[in-house]
C-alpha cells in the first residue's frame, strides 16, 4: 500500500465479504442466505459498519504498537472507496480528520440498472460492434476534442466544448490493434451515442448521465469479440 510505503500507519477491510478471488466476491455468494433471502448482518457491514470497525481496531493497534494515538487520520477510497468515504462522513464522521471520496459509487438503485444502457441499445438493434470499433469512437472522440483546452494529453478537460458527433465518422476506415483495418458503422455510432448520452425514457428525457467522451466504454458498452454478444458491466451483471 501506498500509505505504508510512504511511513504511515495503515488499515484497509474486505467490507465483511470475501474478497480474495472475484467469484467468491460476488455479492450472489454472500449478499444472500438463500434466494430471495437477504443476509442483512453482512450487507451492513459491507455498508458501514466494517468500516467503523476497521478504523477503531487500525487506530488501537497503531496506538499499541507506537505509544501513543494517531496524531491524524485519514480515509481515501475510489468508486466503492468513495461511497465508504461519503459514508463514513456521514454516519462516523468524528473518526477522520480529513476523508478523501473519489469517483464515488452512489445511488446504486439507478446507476446500477442504467450501467446496461449501451447493452439495451445493442440488443435492440440486433448487432454488438467488436471492442476495436468502441474504442476507436473513444479515439475518434479525443483526437477532435483533446486540444479545446489548450493542451493535447489525451483528457478532454473541456468536456462541455466536445460536440463531436459519432455519425460523423461514419464510414471512415480505424485500425484495429492488431492491424486489422475496419469502417465505422453506424450501429457503432449509436453505442456509442447511447454510452455518452446516459439512458433515455421513450420521450427521449434522460434518465441518468453518461460517460465523458474520452473515457473507456469496454465497461459498459462491452462485448464478447467474435461471438456477437454483449458484455454488461460486470458490478450490474452480479448485483
Amino acid at each position: 500500500m501506498l500509505a505504508v510505503n510512504n511511513g504511515y500507519a495503515a488499515a484497509s477491510t474486505d467490507g465483511g465479504h470475501p474478497s480474495e478471488t472475484a467469484d467468491l466476491a460476488a455479492p450472489a455468494n454472500w449478499a444472500l442466505f438463500s434466494p430471495g433471502n437477504l443476509n442483512l448482518p453482512l450487507l451492513q457491514d459491507f455498508a458501514a459498519v466494517a468500516l467503523s470497525d476497521m478504523t477503531l481496531l487500525g487506530q488501537a493497534i497503531t496506538e499499541s504498537y507506537y505509544g501513543e494515538k494517531p496524531a491524524y487520520s485519514y480515509w481515501t477510497g475510489c468508486s466503492t472507496g468513495g461511497r465508504q468515504g461519503l459514508m463514513l462522513a456521514q454516519r462516523y464522521p468524528e473518526l477522520y480528520d480529513g476523508i478523501v471520496a473519489v469517483a464515488p459509487a452512489i445511488n446504486w438503485d439507478t446507476f446500477l440498472v442504467t450501467e446496461y444502457w449501451p447493452q439495451q441499445v445493442m440488443n435492440q438493434l440486433g448487432v454488438y460492434p467488436p471492442p476495436c470499433e468502441i474504442k476507436a469512437f473513444t479515439n475518434a472522440a479525443i483526437a477532435a476534442c483533446d486540444d479545446l483546452d489548450g493542451l493535447e494529453d489525451g483528457v478532454i478537460s473541456d468536456a462541455n466544448a466536445c460536440t463531436f458527433d459519432p455519425y460523423s465518422v461514419v464510414g471512415e476506415n480505424f485500425s484495429c490493434d492488431d492491424g486489422e483495418e475496419r469502417k465505422f458503422t453506424i450501429e457503432g455510432a449509436k453505442v456509442a451515442e447511447a454510452a455518452w448520452s446516459g439512458p433515455t425514457d421513450p420521450s427521449g428525457k434522460r434518465q441518468w448521465y453518461g460517460l465523458s467522451k474520452d473515457a473507456a466504454l469496454s465497461g459498459i458498452a462491452g462485448t464478447n469479440g467474435t461471438t456477437s454478444t454483449g458484455k454488461p458491466f460486470r458490478h450490474s451483471a452480479d448485483w
